[in-house]
């Protein structure tokens, strides 16, 4: 659903010294009240001649950061989780077990299994392999916890 989504990042900080009482008085007179009138208007056309909103670079970025904060699979993968030998492999359940525990620590709430390992497909291109009685992902590894951020 994030697809159809246009971050706008806010990134002007309002304090006592910036802040401008009289501003609601400012912008709500005939004039200015007329201003913004004929500016949404023209905008209002150009967007009709375009057929869709636009997004800057800033607002690709900010919704990618978000995109990446929102989902906790990702952040996991992110923080815990690197690539390594294609002979290195970690067992699935080990692999979900970790997430689960690091969504406890963090206080979110785990998805599920299959949810999981879409997402290390999605990032890593890993698929799962079959070991006798296991299933187990090749060329990714934990990171060590001292050397998790």
């Amino acid at each position: 659903y994030l697809r159809r989504w246009l971050a706008v990042p806010l990134d002007t900080s309002l304090n006592e010294s910036n802040l401008d009482p009289a501003l609601l008085d400012k912008l709500t007179t005939p004039e200015e009240l007329s201003g913004l009138l004929n500016r949404a208007v023209a905008q209002h056309r150009q967007l009709l001649e375009r057929g869709r909103l636009t997004e800057s670079e800033k607002m690709a970025r900010a919704k990618d950061g978000f995109e990446q904060e929102s989902d906790s699979t990702r952040l996991f993968l992110k923080e815990r989780v690197e690539e390594s030998s294609p002979y290195d492999e970690i067992d699935r359940t080990v692999l979900y077990g970790t997430y689960k525990d690091w969504c406890v620590f963090n206080r979110i709430n785990p998805v599920s299994p299959q949810r999981l390992y879409k997402s290390v497909w999605d990032i890593f291109r890993i698929e799962t392999h079959k070991r006798s009685d296991r299933r187990v992902l090749q060329g990714i590894q934990l990171i060590k916890e001292d050397a998790a951020p």
